[in-house]
């Protein structure tokens, strides 16, 4: 009876374990996927940030054109008119 229990109780300490490495297996898994997905997010982020940098100064080089060009129409307008 004794040998019989202590087998019974092996098996299941050893399907126990079994279970906790597959545990172990995924959640390592998934916490380097997670890892992997948040640096690429972040790259991704870092990325589309330099590129809003330059349009931003693409616009403004744009602006500080349209706004010499209202100046320049403006004094020749002025010019012209007097």
């Amino acid at each position: 009876m004794k040998v019989r229990d202590f087998e019974e109780k092996e098996k299941e300490l050893s399907d126990r374990l079994a279970e906790k490495k597959s545990l172990n297996y995924r959640l390592t898994n998934d916490f380097f996927e997670y890892k992997h997905k948040v640096d690429q997010n972040n790259i991704s982020l870092e990325d589309q940030l330099a590129l809003a940098r330059v349009e931003n100064e693409a616009l403004k080089a744009q602006m500080d054109q349209v706004i010499e060009s209202k100046n320049l129409d403006g004094n020749w307008s002025e010019e012209a008119y007097s």
